[in-house]
């Protein structure tokens, strides 16, 4: 990792990234269930 994508990501904070657990598409922090597949197992990443 570079300086400045360190000096960055601290300046941001984390990013979370919500994920389908069945199908991985990539949600909304406001979806309860995934819109490509309707399962509601979502997984919740701090980048």
């Amino acid at each position: 990792m570079s300086i400045i994508t360190s000096l960055v990501q601290r300046y941001r904070g984390p990013t979370r990234i919500y994920e389908c657990r069945r199908c991985g598409t990539t949600l909304r922090a406001s979806d309860d269930a995934c819109v490509a597949c309707g399962a509601s197992s979502i997984a919740v990443y701090d980048v």
